[in-house]
């Protein structure tokens, strides 16, 4: 009898002790995991429908912009305005463009051909990234289309998205470049990528 009791508090005793490590807060970052995993996928497919659309700090991207154009710093309003002004597009079934990189590498220039076939995937299946900026007197919004994207571990796709100004080269439909013009309320330019 006295065995089954030293042998009952023992089965306690451990399954207390097994207990002390959990603190019941979720892990936000592990250096090992960092190390072992550097870079997390993330699908916009997955991801809460309401965010989905990041502006671009400004701060972070003056390097990307030419003589022409004057960085300018998007409001939250312009960014839904641009957005919509996307939507409509679509919507209305707009022009559908692949770049072909083999071009551009020639001429200096980006080359775009008419997609007869592919259409986009639907803008809820895209991360958005908004960049503003003015070029003779129309402010434009850039628009990067990724259906997904790599984050280092331990950051959110928000920070990163509004931090990394992502650009692919390749990739077909799930990656794609829009440019707006709110000045004239239209899409001047839409585009998805080539496949390698």
């Amino acid at each position: 009898m006295n065995t089954i009791k030293v042998s009952v508090l023992l089965i306690v005793v451990l399954v207390v002790a097994a207990g002390c490590n959990h603190t019941g807060k979720p892990r936000t970052f592990d250096r090992e995991q960092a190390r072992l995993y550097p870079r997390v996928l993330y699908k916009a497919i997955n991801d809460n429908k309401d965010s989905l659309d990041f502006i671009l700090l400004l701060e972070t991207f003056y390097e990307e912009f030419g003589n022409d154009k004057k960085p300018y710093q998007l409001s939250v309003d312009e960014m839904k305005m641009a957005k919509k002004i996307l939507e409509k597009y679509v919507e209305n079934g707009g022009d559908h463009l692949v770049v072909d990189s083999k071009a551009s590498t020639k001429t200096g220039k980006e080359g775009c051909d008419v997609m007869e076939n592919i259409k986009p995937l639907p803008l809820t299946h895209y991360y958005k990234q908004y960049l503003g900026y003015e070029q003779k007197g129309h402010l434009i919004v850039e628009i990067n289309l990724l259906a997904f994207v790599y984050v280092n571990y331990g950051e959110s796709v928000s920070a990163y998205l509004q931090r990394v100004y992502s650009l692919p080269h390749d990739g077909g439909k799930h990656f794609g470049r829009v440019l707006v013009d709110l000045t004239e309320k239209k899409v001047i330019r839409f585009s998805l990528n080539a496949v390698a």
